[in-house]
C-alpha cells in the first residue's frame, strides 16, 4: 500500500495497491488516529511503507502503525446486550459497543457519518468509520452483533478481505477483534415473551429513571399470542444454534455470560468482561438501564407453558 503525504498527485501506483493521501507531518506517531483506514486498506499488512514526498524525490521508512485490540459482543434480542453495552461504554476502557451491522441500523449509522449507503466504496468506509466509533478512542474496539446480522455481516467483511483465510483472520484485520464475549438468555421462553411485547408495545428500553430510552412510533397494547411467542422461541434457539456451530467452526472459546446473572449482579459481570480483555478496571459504572419484565412477564411464560403441556425449563443447546 502506498500512503502519500501531502497533496502532489501520487506517482505510478501498481494494480490492486491503494494509494492514500495525508495531509501530517513526516513523524508519525504509532498511534496515529487514522490506524483503522490504514489497516482496512492494507489489510494483513502488519506494517505501511510511508512514501515521504519531497521536491527531488521521495524516501521510503518502515513504520509500525498499532492497532486496537477489540472484541465481539455475540448475543440475541432480550438478552440484557443493551445494559452490558451500557456499562462497557461508560468504562471509557472498552470502546463503545453497538449494533453498527444491525440490517436496519446501518442507514442511520450511515447519516451520521456522512456516508450514502450503495455508493462506489460505500462498504470499506462504512467499516473504517465502524471502526472509529467502535473505539471511541479507548484504544479497543467493541462491538454488539446478533447472530440474524452475522451471515450478511461475515459476507461484507470476506469481499473486503478475501486475502484472509477465515471468519476469524477478516474480524481480526478489519476490527482488530481477538476476544468473543458470548450472551446468552437461559429462560429462552421468557426471552420469548419479552420479544413479543416489546414487539407489540414499541417499547424497548427504559432508562434507570425509568424514562423512555428507546421506543418505536408505532406501538400498541399488549396482547397474548401464543403463535408470536412460539415464532420468536424458534428464532432464539435457532440463533443459539447459529452461535454455537460458528464459535466451533472458528475454534472460538467466548466468555460465556448470561442474563440472568447480569440481572442479578450487573458490576460483576463488567469486572468478567473486563479482566478477560485484560483490563484492571475497578472504577465501575453505573447501571444506565432498567428492566421492563413486569407480572405480565411471567403470565404469559407461565400460559405458553401450559398451553403447550409441558414444562419448557431454561434450555441448554449444544
Amino acid at each position: 500500500m502506498r500512503v502519500v503525504f501531502g497533496s502532489p498527485e501520487p506517482k505510478s501506483t501498481p494494480l490492486n495497491q491503494p494509494t492514500l493521501a495525508l495531509q501530517i507531518p513526516t513523524s508519525v506517531d504509532a498511534r496515529y488516529d487514522t490506524r483503522a483506514d490504514l489497516s482496512l486498506l492494507c489489510e494483513d499488512q502488519q506494517t505501511l511503507i510511508l512514501e515521504l514526498q519531497s521536491g527531488s524525490g521521495s524516501d521510503s521508512k518502515t513504520v509500525s502503525i498499532a492497532t486496537a485490540s477489540g472484541y465481539l459482543l455475540c448475543g440475541s434480542p432480550r438478552s440484557g446486550s443493551t445494559l452490558l453495552c451500557d456499562l462497557l461504554t461508560r468504562s471509557r476502557v472498552a470502546g463503545a459497543p453497538e449494533s453498527y451491522f444491525r440490517a436496519g441500523s446501518m442507514q442511520y449509522y450511515a447519516d451520521e457519518w456522512n456516508l450514502k449507503l450503495g455508493t462506489d466504496g460505500w462498504d470499506r468506509s462504512y467499516v473504517g468509520s465502524a471502526r472509529g466509533q467502535g473505539e471511541a478512542e479507548t484504544g479497543c474496539f467493541g462491538m454488539r452483533i446478533m447472530w440474524g446480522d452475522m451471515p450478511a455481516f461475515l459476507k461484507r467483511l470476506a469481499v473486503l478481505f478475501s486475502r484472509e483465510p477465515g471468519d476469524r483472520d477478516r474480524l481480526q484485520a478489519a476490527f482488530g477483534v481477538e476476544s468473543f464475549v458470548y450472551l446468552s438468555r437461559a429462560d429462552k421462553v421468557a426471552q420469548a415473551v419479552s420479544l413479543a411485547i416489546a414487539t407489540q408495545t414499541g417499547l424497548w428500553h427504559r432508562n434507570a429513571d425509568g424514562s423512555v430510552r428507546e421506543q418505536a412510533e408505532h406501538g400498541g397494547p399488549a396482547r397474548y399470542d401464543h403463535a408470536l411467542i412460539a415464532a420468536n422461541l424458534t428464532m432464539l434457539e435457532t440463533e443459539q444454534k447459529g452461535w454455537n456451530t460458528w464459535f466451533a467452526n472458528q475454534s472460538i472459546t467466548p466468555l460465556e455470560l448470561t442474563y440472568e446473572a447480569l440481572a442479578l449482579d450487573p458490576a460483576a459481570c463488567a469486572k468478567n468482561v473486563f479482566r478477560f480483555l485484560g483490563h484492571t478496571h475497578d472504577d465501575l459504572p453505573t447501571v444506565g438501564t432498567a428492566r421492563l419484565a413486569t407480572a405480565l412477564n411471567r403470565e404469559w411464560a407461565e400460559r405458553f407453558r401450559l398451553e403447550n403441556q409441558q414444562t419448557l425449563p431454561a434450555r441448554s443447546l449444544s
